[in-house]
């Protein structure tokens, strides 16, 4: 596989450049379509009759086999996409955690005995999904673990900053009514909130029968509509309380949120005269924000390159690789969101050495590390670089400052070799990496 059309098993796969959009874009892709896959199987297994939705709104039917907790290959087929799910994204554990809630809230529908019995053909199933997972991480002693490093720690923030930029950035994105990396909002954020939250609440009271009836204890009352729209709350804590929750400029790991946003614009859509009319009216606002969004982000972010710390600069990047290579450098360190775009455009002739991401390509990275005279490339604006300075300046290293393409500040031939570690730079080690 070419090293810069790659797949990562990491769980969320970072990606940038045009190859990274592609790549993004087929992944979540998979994701939704494995979430709904899982949906699908999990309500087939848990209402053994044809699932009826409940009054006052009804509920979203979907058929179901006459013998549902005793179908062992029902229970098969949902254990091997879970673990193919678990396998292919960690984000995808959200909605199986709801999976398992609602076969244990089904529990005396299916019949205790019929559940064990599925949840253990599950788990076999599951052992045969995850296998690739399990024949990857023998081969390289847990490497996917080691992969958790970097967004686990370089993609977090205080739990009080992520609400605040979920409200203000994430979802606002999610729904199409702000530019995608952070730019501008084509709607108000705070009508966009208001907005969802009056959604959840017109959804709380469609529901309230089934409420009423969790709240006297009787949990298998819920109806197939009602795991689905759990998913949508435990989407948003997940981006919100721990990891994984630095990203809401570019809010990938919401993406298990599209299937109950989904499903509650169909639910209200089929409720009473008010909630269908609010319901649509909001749907084809939204719509057609989407559609002044997409043209905004178009035209914003064509040969946009954004790099964390530093100003978003458009860059011919076929020309900066050309002109790089004219330089001739042994290796170019550079951040990751930077260097991954050059590395593909160059067709891995630059030796890019990246910081502050995944290290995806050892050999290289390794290269990089052992030249002698590296090349160190920045944005213009860049807050590294006056802490690349200031360690060049400490160890007595000389070097070459020039402009090149588009305002990109080169450090050239480099007096002696200088790591990201001695740096200051968090990366993820070769050895995490391998």
């Amino acid at each position: 596989v070419k090293h810069s059309r790659h797949l990562e098993l990491a769980p969320g796969p970072l990606s940038v450049g045009r190859a990274g959009a592609t790549t993004s874009c087929s992944s979540t892709g998979l994701l939704l379509l494995l979430e709904v896959l899982c949906l699908i199987l999990v309500i087939r297994l848990a209402f053994p009759s044809p699932a009826r939705g409940g009054g006052q709104g009804g509920g979203i039917q979907l058929p179901s086999p006459a013998r549902g907790g005793g179908q062992g290959g029902g229970w098969l087929a949902f254990g091997f996409v879970a673990g193919l799910s678990f396998w292919h994204d960690i984000l995808i554990a959200t909605t199986l955690f709801v999976c398992v809630i609602a076969l244990l809230a089904r529990g005396a529908a299916i019949g205790w005995a019929n559940l064990r019995r599925g949840a253990l053909l599950s788990i076999a199933g599951a052992i045969v999904g995850f296998s690739p997972w399990l024949i990857y991480n023998a081969q390289t002693r847990l490497g996917s673990l080691r992969h958790l490093y970097t967004p686990l720690t370089t993609y977090n923030v205080p739990t009080d900053q992520a609400v605040r930029e979920v409200l203000a950035i994430a979802l606002p994105i999610f729904v199409g009514a702000r530019v995608n990396y952070c730019g501008p909002s084509i709607a108000s954020t705070t009508a966009v909130d208001l907005a969802l939250l009056l959604l959840a609440m017109a959804v709380l009271w469609n529901r309230r029968h089934v409420l009423a009836a969790l709240v006297r204890g009787r949990f298998q009352a819920i109806e197939p509509v009602d795991i689905i729209l759990m998913i949508g709350p435990l989407a948003v804590i997940a981006v919100t309380l721990k990891w994984f929750n630095a990203l809401s400029c570019e809010p990938r790991y919401l993406f298990p949120l599209a299937v109950p946003l989904v499903t509650a614009f169909v639910l209200l859509l089929g409720a009473g005269w008010l909630l269908r009319g609010a319901a649509g009216a909001l749907l084809i606002a939204l719509l057609a924000v989407s559609v002044i969004t997409a043209q905004r982000q178009a035209a914003l972010i064509h040969d946009l390159l954004i790099v964390p710390g530093a100003p978003s600069v458009r860059v011919d990047l076929p020309a900066l690789a050309t002109r790089l290579e004219n330089e001739r450098p042994e290796a170019v360190w550079a951040n990751y969101w930077l260097a991954r775009p050059i590395e593909y455009v160059s067709d891995d002739r630059i030796v890019m050495g990246a910081y502050g991401g995944y290290v995806a390509f050892p050999e290289i990275q390794s290269q990089a590390l052992a030249a002698p005279h590296p090349s160190w490339l920045f944005m213009p604006g860049s807050a590294d670089i006056p802490v690349f300075e200031a360690a060049c300046a400490k160890r007595g290293i000389t070097y070459r400052r020039l402009e090149v393409t588009n305002g990109l500040i080169l450090y050239a031939d480099l007096s002696q070799r200088l790591e990201p570690a001695d740096v200051g730079f968090p990366t993820q080690s070769v050895s995490q990496a391998n």
